[in-house]
């Protein structure tokens, strides 16, 4: 599964729309994506942890999906 984040990917809402995922649950990772690229871009946080803030995201997001199925 691929899934795009920063400030120019479309919404997560957008991306993982085929699964079942909870609208609460979804407006939440969706608030972590975007903390996520605003420290960034504010220069709080450097690249490197940013792509380990983006990983741990996508993990959870993994995990949510399989607890779906």
């Amino acid at each position: 599964m691929e899934i795009r984040f920063g400030c120019m990917a479309p919404p997560l809402s957008r991306q993982l729309r085929k699964y079942a995922i909870d609208k609460e649950k979804m407006k939440e990772f969706q608030k972590d994506s975007d903390a996520i690229s605003r420290l960034y871009i504010r220069g709080v946080i450097c690249e490197t942890v940013k792509g380990r803030a983006y990983r741990m995201l996508y993990r959870k997001i993994c995990a949510e999906i399989k607890s779906q199925e």
